[in-house]
């Protein structure tokens, strides 16, 4: 996850390192600038792992990736060290989706206007102050816009 999105979310970018999760695929999604991961026996994505989340900070990580994942406990290999961990991550839901394709380039959506943080800054911030079960469900859809390309705000 891209920290600007990190620190909207969490309103602090927490420790991290970067890491290798074998037998797993980074797919594209039609329509969309997010990816998807799902297990692969000869593939494997890299990331980064986050440390020192705590549990309101993973129920605020799970309420963002949604129903379309499901947080899954993998082994991941550290890339600094030989160290091998058990973490979460967020795996896409429906393994036959036709909408997934070839590889996720970060690089190639990182210049679409809507794939930095400022979008869901604006989401989390209109949530955090709003008292309204109306206006926090408009937010809802707004972030869940954001997350289909359709940055509405």
């Amino acid at each position: 996850m891209d920290d600007e999105v990190v620190q909207a979310l969490l309103k602090h970018v927490p420790p991290s390192s970067s890491a290798v999760l074998n037998h797993y695929h980074r797919y594209s999604i039609k329509g969309r600038v997010y990816p998807a991961i799902l297990p692969v026996e000869t593939k494997k994505v890299t990331g980064k792992v986050l440390f020192g989340i705590t549990n309101v900070e993973l129920d605020v990580l799970d309420a963002f990736e949604d129903i379309e994942y499901e947080r899954r406990v993998v082994e991941v290999s550290l890339l600094d060290k030989t160290e091998k961990l058990l973490v979460n991550a967020y795996v896409w839901s429906d393994k036959n989706d036709p909408n997934l394709y070839s590889e996720w380039d970060f690089e190639a959506v990182a210049t679409l206007p809507c794939h930095t943080g400022r979008c869901v800054t604006r989401c989390v911030e209109k949530l955090v102050s709003t008292n309204s079960l109306q206006e926090q469900q408009q937010v809802g859809r707004d972030l869940h816009a954001w997350r289909l390309h359709k940055c509405v705000i």
